[in-house]
């Protein structure tokens, strides 16, 4: 990890960081004034996360859509998506979602 190439991680990117002995994967939402990363999950509406460069170990270049379709997550039309995605209205999006969907799960 000490030479990871990609300490220079982006806004908007999908990194691997530890927090607290835990390796996790997420989107940095942001840099703060002293270049500690803000980092939250998409589908996550309130916690966020804060890392510094030296606990990032890796960034994703590539995801499978449904298992099976790589989908280049540098593409500008996947930057576009995640923009949008990252609008005012996502919190409401999210939590109607998550009534919806997941309060049928519980009562099936």
């Amino acid at each position: 990890p000490e030479n990871f190439p990609h300490r220079t991680a982006a806004k908007g990117d999908i990194v691997l960081f530890r927090v607290n002995n835990h390796f996790i994967l997420h989107r940095i939402l942001e840099f703060d004034a002293n270049g500690v990363a803000v980092i939250q999950g998409d589908g996550i509406l309130r916690a966020k996360e804060h890392c510094g460069r030296d606990g990032i170990f890796g960034r994703v270049v590539s995801v499978l859509k449904q298992g099976k379709h790589p989908v280049d997550v540098e593409s500008n039309g996947y930057r576009l998506k995640i923009r949008l995605m990252a609008a005012p209205f996502r919190r409401i999006l999210l939590g109607v979602w998550r009534r919806l969907f997941l309060t049928s799960a519980r009562k099936a």
